[in-house]
């Protein structure tokens, strides 16, 4: 039998883009901590650590995903930590913060839970 090998322009395009997505939602995560809980709020000491642990860990993913990861195994629970930090945090901010500054928060997590099954496929 004869092997041809066969590439497909729109998956490796998505391939390369996915350290991207991981280091812009890393960074969108360290804004959003910082406008939300602002320095020196009481309420927030528990949760900043986790908040910036999870940018954290999406900057490095996103940086050395090639490296650390290459088939891309890790992918699908790192977006699955990322969509229920933001979920999480915009459910716990709906009492304090006007619904108008939540939507570009509840639209990452729509953003991200949908590029997590997309890239599963």
């Amino acid at each position: 039998m004869h092997k041809l090998p066969v590439k497909l322009d729109g998956i490796e395009r998505r391939k390369y883009s996915t350290g991207l997505l991981h280091i812009a939602a890393g960074f969108f995560l360290i804004i959003i901590s910082g406008m939300y809980y602002p320095p020196g709020a009481t309420s927030a000491a528990k949760w900043l650590p986790i908040l910036y642990g999870v940018a954290l860990l999406s900057l490095i993913y996103g940086f050395f995903r090639k490296k650390l990861d290459p088939p891309a195994r890790f992918n699908h629970w790192v977006r699955l930590l990322q969509f229920l930090t933001f979920s999480v945090l915009c459910i716990s901010l709906v009492s304090v913060t006007p619904a108008i500054k939540l939507a570009p928060l509840a639209l990452w997590a729509i953003v991200i839970l949908f590029l997590m099954f997309t890239e599963r496929k």
